[in-house]
């Protein structure tokens, strides 16, 4: 009996954990939902990472009273590093809770606890854009508005979709001498009100409709899916003007699944290329739209979101979920995580090289951007396909000191064979009388009203717009 009280008390942690377990799972058996959770907390989640916590404390104690000097101490240091990273762990918790400073990943410990920071909230603006499209994603609600107060100067900022979802006016499908443009948020307009934006001060100058199939958050196959499965269907059209923006267009959405894909999962194609195969196929970063974070569906269906993320982090191999785990977790790794990325983002701008001085054509982080032009090149046929490249400030800056500008010209190799030609920004901007950076929202990135306005004039002045424009007009 003695022997057994002993016991019990050299292991009465142990028996505690198990008891708590075992009331959590008849309270949700008898009072809950029979779902694991309670309170918003996974409790079969929470107690087996502590279970686990307790069985390397345990171990470690075991062969603390090894009688091998080696193993001793080897234990022991471990010990002691376990208790400084929680030390430290405690001090970075309280950093960020105290400073309110937002880390890189923040903590969101949603594989056992349910945070409100990580669910859909159905806000306006999601009920505006979402994950709609089961060929390409994001796209706006048919005849949906959204209104915004801009960052820096609050100005009121009108979002309004037509029935096709278009940030546009209502158009006649069939309506002769007009050109599709395709693009990202600059192409879209963010951040600026319709009249004011690119393609509405060209289809003014110009009397030619310039209908803007633009949406945020989207890359060169996007551009392309947008294109065959919305554009050409249903606008007639005699020119394709592309708007590529080269601060993320050599992007791509093949990603590896981590903690802040799994934080926040969003439906987005890219070109996959099996090992055993030559051939390309449009693969999807999750099974199906409805399971991303921005879809309506998990608005009012929250277990949707829930079992996509238990599905991801199933995925993993055994190594990758301990440490996304750990960055889903711990404060002192994201502590350390956001330093290393503020040295990371000061050298990267000291050392700023533009895409139009090194974009990696060629390599297979361009294969999103080339190939999905290609596709787009094809489906266009016989119509007239102009890219136009837009910079961003840094790329105006780092021109400017370096004079060195190489994207048109590789870019006029490779397309131009197929019959499209290209419109750089760049230089232009350059030029600019003023200060650039007035053409661009501080806040944010974007043009404003008057970087649109310098992009038209821009635009109006180059020869391969003003022919495409005199071609068009005199059909």
């Amino acid at each position: 009996m003695k022997t057994l009280l002993k016991r019990s008390n050299k292991y009465k942690l142990l028996l505690l954990f198990i008891l708590l377990f075992t009331v959590c799972v008849f309270y949700d058996i008898v009072r809950g939902n029979n779902d694991g959770l309670i309170g918003r907390i996974y409790f079969y989640r929470l107690f087996l990472r502590i279970s686990i916590l307790l069985a390397l404390i345990y171990s470690l104690l075991y062969f603390a009273k090894s009688r091998n000097g080696v193993i001793k101490t080897i234990a022991y240091n471990v010990l002691f590093t376990f208790v400084f990273l929680g030390v430290f762990e405690l001090m970075a918790f309280g950093y960020y809770k105290f400073t309110k400073t937002t880390p890189n990943i923040k903590p969101s410990h949603i594989l056992w606890y349910e945070n409100p920071d990580f669910i859909p909230v159905g806000s306006k603006k999601q009920l505006y854009y979402g994950d709609l499209e089961s060929s390409f994603g994001r796209w706006r609600v048919p005849n949906g508005q959204l209104d915004v107060e801009r960052c820096g100067d609050t100005k009121k900022i009108h979002y309004q979709s037509n029935s096709q979802g278009l940030r546009d006016a209502e158009r006649n499908s069939n309506t002769k001498n007009r050109l599709v443009f395709l693009g990202d948020s600059f192409t879209e307009g963010v951040l600026v009100n319709i009249e004011d934006r690119l393609s509405n001060i060209l289809e003014q100058k110009t009397g030619l409709e310039h209908v803007n199939f633009g949406i945020n958050g989207a890359n060169p196959l996007v551009y392309s899916l947008i294109y065959t499965q919305k554009a050409l269907p249903k606008v007639d059209h005699d020119a394709v003007l592309v708007g590529l923006f080269m601060g993320n267009d050599f992007e791509t959405n093949k990603t590896e699944v981590n903690a802040r894909f799994i934080n926040l999962p969003i439906y987005r194609p890219f070109w996959n290329k099996p090992l055993t195969s030559d051939s390309l196929s449009i693969a999807y970063t999750l099974a199906n739209v409805g399971q991303s974070f921005e879809s309506h569906n998990v608005i009012s269906r929250p277990e949707i979101l829930r079992n996509t993320r238990d599905s991801l982090f199933s995925t993993l191999p055994f190594y990758k979920k301990i440490w996304v785990d750990m960055e889903i977790n711990s404060y002192l790794l994201n502590f350390v995580y956001q330093k290393g990325f503020e040295m990371a983002k000061a050298n990267y701008f000291k050392n700023y090289k533009s895409n139009f001085e090194h974009a990696p054509l060629g390599t297979p982080n361009a294969l999103d951007f080339e190939y999905s032009l290609h596709k787009l090149i094809e489906a266009a046929k016989s119509k007239k396909v102009v890219f136009v490249l837009i910079p961003d400030i840094y790329d105006i800056n780092q021109y400017k000191k370096s004079k060195i500008n190489t994207l048109k010209a590789r870019l006029d190799k490779i397309y131009g064979p197929k019959g499209a030609q290209v419109i750089d920004l760049l230089p232009a901007f350059a030029k600019y009388a003023g200060d650039p950076q007035k053409l661009y929202i501080t806040c944010d990135g974007h043009w404003t009203e008057a970087g649109n306005k310098f992009a038209a004039e821009a635009l109006m002045a180059e020869p391969v717009y003003k022919d495409l424009i005199q071609t068009i007009s005199s059909k």
